[in-house]
Protein backbone atom coordinates (compact mmCIF):
# COMPACT_ATOMS: atom_id res chain seq x y z
CA UNK A 1 0.00 0.00 0.00
CA UNK A 2 2.90 2.31 0.76
CA UNK A 3 4.38 1.61 -2.69
CA UNK A 4 1.06 2.38 -4.33
CA UNK A 5 0.77 5.75 -2.66
CA UNK A 6 4.43 6.59 -3.36
CA UNK A 7 4.02 5.80 -7.06
CA UNK A 8 0.84 7.83 -7.20
CA UNK A 9 2.48 10.91 -5.71
CA UNK A 10 5.45 10.64 -8.08
CA UNK A 11 3.22 11.01 -11.17
CA UNK A 12 1.33 14.13 -12.22
CA UNK A 13 -1.94 12.22 -12.43
CA UNK A 14 -3.73 9.86 -10.09
CA UNK A 15 -6.42 7.26 -10.68
CA UNK A 16 -9.61 6.87 -8.67
CA UNK A 17 -8.35 3.55 -7.35
CA UNK A 18 -5.17 5.14 -6.04
CA UNK A 19 -7.19 7.97 -4.56
CA UNK A 20 -9.41 5.47 -2.78
CA UNK A 21 -6.35 3.60 -1.49
CA UNK A 22 -4.88 6.78 -0.01
CA UNK A 23 -8.20 7.75 1.61
CA UNK A 24 -8.61 4.25 3.09
CA UNK A 25 -5.06 4.41 4.42
CA UNK A 26 -5.94 7.60 6.30
CA UNK A 27 -9.58 6.79 6.92
CA UNK A 28 -9.38 7.63 10.64
CA UNK A 29 -8.08 11.13 9.88
CA UNK A 30 -10.56 11.64 7.05
CA UNK A 31 -13.61 10.64 9.06
CA UNK A 32 -12.43 12.57 12.12
CA UNK A 33 -12.18 15.79 10.10
CA UNK A 34 -15.36 15.04 8.16
CA UNK A 35 -17.48 14.34 11.23
CA UNK A 36 -16.03 17.28 13.22
CA UNK A 37 -16.78 19.86 10.51
CA UNK A 38 -20.21 18.39 9.79
CA UNK A 39 -21.12 18.45 13.49
CA UNK A 40 -19.92 22.06 13.77
CA UNK A 41 -22.07 23.03 10.79
CA UNK A 42 -25.06 21.23 12.32
CA UNK A 43 -24.62 23.00 15.66
CA UNK A 44 -24.35 26.38 13.91
CA UNK A 45 -27.41 25.65 11.75
CA UNK A 46 -29.64 24.74 14.68
CA UNK A 47 -28.36 27.31 17.17
CA UNK A 48 -28.24 30.25 14.76
CA UNK A 49 -31.24 32.46 15.58
CA UNK A 50 -33.88 32.63 12.87
CA UNK A 51 -34.50 36.11 11.51
CA UNK A 52 -37.50 37.64 9.78
CA UNK A 53 -38.10 40.77 7.76
CA UNK A 54 -40.85 43.14 8.85
CA UNK A 55 -41.99 45.71 6.28
CA UNK A 56 -43.78 49.00 6.93
CA UNK A 57 -45.27 51.02 4.07
CA UNK A 58 -46.14 54.72 4.03
CA UNK A 59 -47.91 56.73 1.32
CA UNK A 60 -46.52 60.25 1.09
CA UNK A 61 -48.87 63.23 0.99
CA UNK A 62 -49.47 64.51 -2.53
CA UNK A 63 -50.95 67.42 -4.44
CA UNK A 64 -52.19 65.47 -7.44
CA UNK A 65 -51.34 62.54 -9.66
CA UNK A 66 -47.59 62.03 -9.55
CA UNK A 67 -46.90 65.26 -7.63
CA UNK A 68 -45.91 64.79 -4.01
CA UNK A 69 -45.47 67.38 -1.30
CA UNK A 70 -42.02 65.96 -0.45
CA UNK A 71 -39.44 64.43 -2.74
CA UNK A 72 -39.63 60.64 -2.08
CA UNK A 73 -35.90 60.16 -2.56
CA UNK A 74 -35.19 63.01 -0.17
CA UNK A 75 -37.48 61.48 2.44
CA UNK A 76 -35.76 58.09 2.12
CA UNK A 77 -32.33 59.74 2.36
CA UNK A 78 -33.36 61.56 5.55
CA UNK A 79 -34.65 58.36 7.14
CA UNK A 80 -31.54 56.33 6.26
CA UNK A 81 -28.92 58.96 7.05
CA UNK A 82 -30.49 60.69 10.07
CA UNK A 83 -33.42 58.94 11.70
CA UNK A 84 -32.15 55.34 11.59
CA UNK A 85 -28.63 56.14 12.94
CA UNK A 86 -30.23 58.14 15.76
CA UNK A 87 -32.56 55.27 16.61
CA UNK A 88 -29.78 52.64 16.44
CA UNK A 89 -27.61 54.73 18.76
CA UNK A 90 -30.51 55.14 21.19
CA UNK A 91 -31.23 51.39 21.16
CA UNK A 92 -27.57 50.57 21.84
CA UNK A 93 -27.51 52.90 24.84
CA UNK A 94 -30.65 51.26 26.21
CA UNK A 95 -29.33 47.74 25.62
CA UNK A 96 -32.03 46.92 23.07
CA UNK A 97 -31.67 44.09 20.49
CA UNK A 98 -29.77 44.91 17.31
CA UNK A 99 -31.89 45.51 14.21
CA UNK A 100 -31.13 46.06 10.54
CA UNK A 101 -33.25 48.90 9.16
CA UNK A 102 -33.44 50.26 5.63
CA UNK A 103 -35.87 52.65 3.95
CA UNK A 104 -36.44 52.33 0.20
CA UNK A 105 -38.53 54.09 -2.42
CA UNK A 106 -40.14 52.01 -5.21
CA UNK A 107 -39.62 53.87 -8.46
CA UNK A 108 -42.49 55.97 -9.86
CA UNK A 109 -44.47 55.80 -6.60
CA UNK A 110 -44.94 57.93 -3.53
CA UNK A 111 -44.41 54.95 -1.27
CA UNK A 112 -41.73 54.64 1.37
CA UNK A 113 -40.92 51.10 2.48
CA UNK A 114 -39.23 50.51 5.81
CA UNK A 115 -37.67 47.05 6.11
CA UNK A 116 -36.61 45.87 9.57
CA UNK A 117 -34.69 42.61 9.94
CA UNK A 118 -34.78 41.12 13.43
CA UNK A 119 -34.75 37.82 15.22
CA UNK A 120 -38.14 36.18 15.37
CA UNK A 121 -38.08 36.42 19.17
CA UNK A 122 -37.63 40.21 18.83
CA UNK A 123 -40.73 40.60 16.65
CA UNK A 124 -42.56 42.88 19.10
CA UNK A 125 -39.57 45.21 19.38
CA UNK A 126 -39.19 45.32 15.58
CA UNK A 127 -42.86 46.26 15.23
CA UNK A 128 -42.40 48.99 17.85
CA UNK A 129 -39.40 50.42 15.98
CA UNK A 130 -41.31 50.44 12.69
CA UNK A 131 -44.23 52.19 14.37
CA UNK A 132 -41.91 54.80 15.85
CA UNK A 133 -40.28 55.70 12.54
CA UNK A 134 -43.55 55.64 10.61
CA UNK A 135 -45.21 57.84 13.26
CA UNK A 136 -42.38 60.36 12.91
CA UNK A 137 -42.77 60.29 9.14
CA UNK A 138 -46.53 60.75 9.47
CA UNK A 139 -46.03 63.75 11.73
CA UNK A 140 -43.67 65.30 9.19
CA UNK A 141 -46.07 64.71 6.30
CA UNK A 142 -49.04 66.04 8.28
CA UNK A 143 -47.18 69.29 8.90
CA UNK A 144 -46.20 69.57 5.23
CA UNK A 145 -49.83 68.93 4.21
CA UNK A 146 -51.14 71.51 6.66
CA UNK A 147 -48.64 74.16 5.53
CA UNK A 148 -49.36 73.64 1.83
CA UNK A 149 -53.12 73.66 2.40
CA UNK A 150 -52.88 76.89 4.35
CA UNK A 151 -50.73 78.41 1.59
CA UNK A 152 -53.25 77.51 -1.11
CA UNK A 153 -56.15 78.79 0.99
CA UNK A 154 -54.38 82.14 1.48
CA UNK A 155 -53.79 82.44 -2.26
CA UNK A 156 -57.41 81.63 -3.02
CA UNK A 157 -58.55 84.18 -0.47
CA UNK A 158 -56.32 86.91 -1.90
CA UNK A 159 -57.45 86.21 -5.45
CA UNK A 160 -61.10 86.23 -4.35
CA UNK A 161 -60.56 89.61 -2.70
CA UNK A 162 -59.00 91.05 -5.86
CA UNK A 163 -61.87 89.68 -7.95
CA UNK A 164 -64.41 91.36 -5.65
CA UNK A 165 -62.61 94.69 -6.03
CA UNK A 166 -62.35 94.43 -9.82
CA UNK A 167 -65.99 93.50 -10.22
CA UNK A 168 -66.99 96.91 -8.86
CA UNK A 169 -64.63 98.75 -11.17
CA UNK A 170 -64.13 99.23 -14.87
CA UNK A 171 -61.60 96.42 -15.11
CA UNK A 172 -61.25 94.48 -18.35
CA UNK A 173 -62.90 91.13 -18.76
CA UNK A 174 -59.55 89.51 -19.60
CA UNK A 175 -58.11 90.42 -16.19
CA UNK A 176 -61.11 88.99 -14.40
CA UNK A 177 -61.00 85.84 -16.51
CA UNK A 178 -57.30 85.31 -15.69
CA UNK A 179 -57.94 85.76 -11.98
CA UNK A 180 -60.89 83.38 -12.06
CA UNK A 181 -58.75 80.82 -13.90
CA UNK A 182 -56.03 81.08 -11.24
CA UNK A 183 -58.61 80.78 -8.47
CA UNK A 184 -60.11 77.67 -10.02
CA UNK A 185 -56.64 76.16 -10.51
CA UNK A 186 -55.70 76.66 -6.84
CA UNK A 187 -59.08 75.36 -5.67
CA UNK A 188 -58.58 72.26 -7.81
CA UNK A 189 -55.11 71.67 -6.33
CA UNK A 190 -56.52 72.09 -2.83
CA UNK A 191 -59.30 69.63 -3.59
CA UNK A 192 -56.88 67.06 -5.07
CA UNK A 193 -54.47 67.12 -2.15
CA UNK A 194 -54.24 63.87 -0.20
CA UNK A 195 -52.83 63.38 3.27
CA UNK A 196 -50.02 60.95 3.92
CA UNK A 197 -51.04 57.69 5.53
CA UNK A 198 -49.55 54.55 7.03
CA UNK A 199 -50.54 51.62 4.81
CA UNK A 200 -48.79 48.94 6.85
CA UNK A 201 -46.82 49.11 10.06
CA UNK A 202 -44.97 45.80 10.11
CA UNK A 203 -46.20 43.12 7.77
CA UNK A 204 -44.08 39.98 7.45
CA UNK A 205 -41.69 39.75 4.52
CA UNK A 206 -42.09 36.97 1.99
CA UNK A 207 -38.99 35.08 3.08
CA UNK A 208 -36.93 34.68 6.21
CA UNK A 209 -33.68 36.61 5.98
CA UNK A 210 -31.67 33.97 7.81
CA UNK A 211 -29.87 31.26 5.85
CA UNK A 212 -31.98 28.06 5.66
CA UNK A 213 -30.72 25.13 7.73
CA UNK A 214 -30.53 22.89 4.65
CA UNK A 215 -28.10 25.24 2.89
CA UNK A 216 -25.85 25.49 5.95
CA UNK A 217 -25.75 21.70 6.25
CA UNK A 218 -25.05 21.28 2.53
CA UNK A 219 -22.17 23.77 2.64
CA UNK A 220 -20.83 22.07 5.76
CA UNK A 221 -20.99 18.68 4.03
CA UNK A 222 -19.02 19.91 1.01
CA UNK A 223 -16.50 21.73 3.18
CA UNK A 224 -16.02 18.67 5.39
CA UNK A 225 -15.36 16.45 2.36
CA UNK A 226 -12.93 18.86 0.68
CA UNK A 227 -10.93 19.55 3.85
CA UNK A 228 -10.90 15.87 4.73
CA UNK A 229 -9.44 14.92 1.35
CA UNK A 230 -6.91 17.78 1.50
CA UNK A 231 -5.65 16.74 4.93
CA UNK A 232 -5.43 13.12 3.77
CA UNK A 233 -3.18 14.08 0.84
CA UNK A 234 -1.07 16.40 3.00
CA UNK A 235 -0.61 13.63 5.55
CA UNK A 236 0.24 11.12 2.80
CA UNK A 237 2.77 13.53 1.32
CA UNK A 238 4.44 14.05 4.70
CA UNK A 239 4.47 10.26 5.26
CA UNK A 240 6.14 9.58 1.90
CA UNK A 241 8.72 12.34 2.40
CA UNK A 242 9.67 11.06 5.84
CA UNK A 243 9.92 7.50 4.51
CA UNK A 244 12.31 8.56 1.74
CA UNK A 245 14.41 10.61 4.13
CA UNK A 246 14.85 7.53 6.33
CA UNK A 247 15.82 5.45 3.30
CA UNK A 248 18.45 8.00 2.30
CA UNK A 249 19.87 8.04 5.79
Amino acid sequence: MGNTSSQALERSDISLVELAVIVVRWKVLFFSVFVSILCAAGVYAFLSPAKQEFVGVYQLAKVGDGEFLSDPEGVVSTINSVWIPELVSENEKNGQPALDLLATHPEATGLVQLATVARVIDKDFAVTVNQKILARLHGWQSKVFKDRSAQLERRIKRIAGVIDQLQGSAASGEALAALLENKIEFEYKLDQMQRGEILSEASLGKNQSSTPTQIILLVGLLLAFVLGVMLVFISEFIFVVRKRVKCVE
